[in-house]
């Protein structure tokens, strides 16, 4: 659709799968960047025929061209303030199926804390992806690879990994 999206072609298909089989009433992306991936969920929303479902995502600063949706909510600020998270969780419908997409900055020590900050909000049966756990960036400090595995270590038994991708 002209917007750019920054995520692995395979990794959408993986989203159109979770999204068509589970139907999640509220998608929750940090890393917005042009804004390409949040069209991407509010496609998927509208072909999997969820009604009222949305779309909310957060960025530290708003790059979008022209790529305004009426399921898509764009938050500015960083994806840890507690402000934003309330804004986000605000939006949840309690025990209504989710899922989360958790794809801002990389380094292990923020994606642990967005794991502590979101991970309570999504309920058993839904869904919460970290991005890019396969790729490790100098000067990322393990990256995302490392935060999750260190929320996972204090939380054990918690979450089931499915690695379908």
């Amino acid at each position: 659709m002209g917007v750019a999206v920054l995520k692995n072609p395979n990794d959408l298909w993986t989203y159109q799968q979770i999204v068509s089989a589970f139907k999640p009433q509220t998608i929750i992306e940090t890393g917005t960047h042009k804004g390409g991936s949040a069209l991407w969920f509010a496609y998927l929303q509208e072909m999997a025929c969820t009604a009222d479902a949305r779309v909310v995502t957060v960025d530290i600063t708003d790059q979008r061209r022209e790529c305004a949706h009426p399921r898509v909510t764009y938050l500015v600020g960083s994806s840890v303030d507690p402000a934003i998270v309330a804004q986000v969780q605000a939006a949840l419908i309690p025990g209504a199926p989710i899922l989360i997409s958790l794809d801002s900055e990389h380094t292990a020590n923020h994606v642990y804390d967005e794991l502590c900050l979101y991970a309570p909000l999504v309920p058993v049966g839904s869904w919460l992806v970290v991005e890019d756990t396969n790729v490790s960036w100098p000067g990322y400090d393990g990256g995302a690879a490392e935060g999750l595995r260190a929320y996972l270590d204090e939380h054990p038994g918690e979450w089931q990994q499915d690695r379908i991708s």
